[in-house]
Parts: C-alpha cells; structure tokens; sequence
C-alpha cells in the first residue's frame, strides 16, 4: 500500500515538472525543433563565419525570381522561417522594411523551414496563399523547404549547429558567411549598414566571436532541455553519461549549470551529490566563480538552499536527506507558496501527512495571494494549471491520510 501511494506522489511530479518544462518553452519566445542529442550538441559546426554559403536547393520558390546562386559582389540576407513560428511571423514587417531600404543593393530571402511540425504538413499551394496574404509584410524572395528531407536547413542551420527560427545568415560579396544571428539582435541592423556602405570595415573575427557565443548559448539552452527529459523520462543513468560529456566538452559545465548538473547528480547517486554540495558550500574559490565575490557565505547558503529544494521534490530518498532539506526550507519558507508545495511534497516523503497537508494550504493561500492579475489569455491558463496542480496535491494527501487512518 505503501509503495503504492509514493508511486502516487511519484506521477504527480512528473505531471509538474512536464507542465513547467512546457511553460518554459512557450515564454522563451523563439520557436524551436525538436530537442538535440548529446551527440548533435557537442558536435562542431560546419558552417561557420567565413564558410562558403550553401546553394538554396529549394523545393519550390513562391515570391519573386528564384536565386539560383550567389553572385559575386552581392549581399544577400537568408532569413529562415515557418508558419507555425510566431516570432518568426512578427519579423516580416521589419524584414520587409530593411529590403525596401537596401533594394538593389542587397537581397533578403526567406526560406520556410521545418513545416513538418505543422500539423497537417502545408503544401506548397498552402505556403504560397500565406506568402499572398502577407503582401508587403513579405516584400522579400520567399521559397520553401522540403518538409521531408530538410535540405536546406539541414545545409545551413543544422551545419551551423542551430536548432531554433528565425535564424538569419548574411553573405557576403564573396560568397561567404559574414554573420550568423537573429532579426531581433541589435547589432543586425548595424552590420547590414558596414557590410552596405564600408565592407573593408567589416569585423569578420568579431562576427566568428558572435556566432562561438551564440553556440554556447544554444548548448547551454539545449543542454538544460535534454537532461530535463531525460530526467523526466527517469533515465537517471542516462543523464549522468550526458552530464559528464559536456564536462568533458565544456569544462566550465559543472560551474555555469552547477545547479542543472546537482539536480541530475541528486538523481543519479543522491549520498554522493549531498556530499558535493556540503563541500562547494564551503570552497571559496568555487563560490567566488558562481559569482560570490561580495558575499561567500551567502551564496554558499544559496546553493544549500537550492540542493534543498531540490530534494523536497523528489520521492524515494533517504530519510535524514528529508529531514536535513525539511529543516532548510522552514527557515526560509515564510510567504513563498513553492516553498510551502515543497516542504509539503518533503513531509508527504515521510508519510507525516498531517504536516504535508498543513504545508500544501499554506502555499495554495501564498500563491493565491502573490498572483498577479492575468494579463492575458496564456497567462491565465498557465495560472489555473498550477493552481490545479496545487489542489489535486492536497487532495491527494487528504486522501492518503484518510485511507491510513482506516487501516
């Protein structure tokens, strides 16, 4: 009965943690594929700054005249997109501005990539009433991709080592790759001018720093997004395996995703991860590079804190684990409603249910409290949802508790 009940608990989280993952994706504001490997993570790029730019082998072009190759001694910006992609769609208007601003000196194509995430998959007949419908939204070449092969994004984003739209490539009177980012960035506009007016000016190190930036954000993004499935999954060994490649590939791993790479050592081997985090608690050089120049026993009690939390959500550990995160929490749980559903999901480990459901109410009371007026549609959802959440926990305590007295 008992296994029965923390197999109970056990899916509740799960049901949290896929919620929050989700909501996560949706406030980043970019759209994204389908989540890299490990493998695909670490591997290098092919298409770099100063590359060749790959031949468009486009399925089908939809807008104006096809560009069947780049021509030497023009510029020309390679915007890739998809219907389904909101801010994707939100660039066009500029896009469109930038390509009147710069006619006849330099060409912006759009490419519709990835359309297999749409379901059903848009044909070229339903891209082409979309590219219509935007009219001088869209002023732009426009073609699209194979939905099935990925040709051309597999050419140029995947060799590129990108994984989200809109990306945009600029290339430059050579032929080559001259800068890799987003219409959003603020230096796009800046290197559309040099590259325009004054090319000889034109940083090409600095654009190949940008692009090993933008890389390592990608891999910390898509990094923390593996292993969450993954631990979602309870491919616990897995996640460990992952973890210890990054280290490898990027050193600095364990130190700029410290608490990614405690939630899954926590998972993985909880007694040696809560040894860990009693030792980097006190190592002052490891605290000063978490950032803890100003304050050390501050933010080794932070990082204490934070394991704590940890540990409060997640069933099947040792008891004094749960005793030492309980202790943490109620020293600091005060109006902090994911404080409260923590000490209570702790408790509920313990089977002191009386406890759990005290903590569970308090924190339904914080959250309806702090809650700020929805001010949209999403924002509501995503409020109800936790909310629910919250109820269903209590619920479900006050049903463990009473089916326990009856035995």
């Amino acid at each position: 009965m008992l296994q029965k009940k923390i197999k109970t608990i056990k899916m509740m989280k799960t049901k949290i943690v896929l919620s929050l993952v989700l909501a996560f994706i949706i406030l980043k504001g970019y759209a994204q594929k389908k989540p890299l490997s490990a493998q695909s993570l670490l591997s290098k790029p092919t298409l770099t700054v100063g590359s060749p730019a790959p031949v468009l082998e486009v399925q089908q072009w939809l807008k104006e005249a096809p560009i069947k190759q780049f021509e030497k001694g023009k510029l020309y910006v390679v915007e890739f997109w998809a219907t389904w992609c909101a801010p994707c769609i939100q660039a066009m208007p500029h896009l469109s501005e930038l390509a009147r601003k710069y006619k006849d000196k330099m060409t912006f194509i759009g490419v519709s990539v990835w359309e297999d995430k749409k379901k059903p998959v848009p044909d070229a007949a339903a891209l082409q009433a979309f590219v219509d419908k935007k009219g001088k939204d869209m002023d732009y070449v426009v073609a699209m991709d194979n939905p099935t092969t990925n040709k051309v994004a597999d050419a140029w984003l995947k060799a590129a080592r990108l994984n989200r739209i809109p990306t945009t490539f600029v290339v430059d009177r050579n032929g080559k790759i001259a800068w890799i980012g987003n219409p959003y960035a603020e230096d796009f506009e800046s290197i559309l001018e040099v590259l325009v007016n004054t090319p000889e000016k034109f940083d090409y190190n600095s654009a190949q720093e940008n692009q090993n930036k933008s890389i390592k954000k990608e891999f910390d993004y898509q990094s923390q997004k593996l292993l969450t499935k993954l631990l979602a999954e309870k491919n616990y060994g897995q996640a460990w395996e992952e973890v210890q490649k990054f280290i490898k590939e990027y050193p600095t791993f364990e130190t700029e995703q410290f608490s990614v790479f405690m939630n899954v050592y926590l998972n993985y081997n909880s007694k040696a991860a809560f040894a860990l985090i009693i030792e980097k608690s006190k190592d002052t050089d490891f605290l000063k590079a978490k950032g803890g120049q100003n304050n050390i026993e501050a933010t080794g009690e932070d990082l204490l804190n934070d394991f704590a939390k940890k540990v409060a959500g997640k069933t099947g550990l040792d008891y004094n684990l749960y005793c030492w995160a309980i202790e943490r929490l109620n020293k600091s749980v005060q109006k902090n409603y994911n404080l409260w559903s923590l000490l209570g999901q702790a408790y509920a480990s313990l089977g002191e249910f009386d406890k759990a459901i005290s903590a569970q109410e308090k924190g339904i009371e914080a959250y309806q409290k702090s809650a700020k007026p929805a001010q949209d549609e999403m924002q509501a959802k995503l409020f109800e949802r936790e909310k629910k959440n919250m109820t269903d926990r209590l619920a479900m305590y006050n049903d463990i508790k009473k089916k326990r007295e009856v035995l």
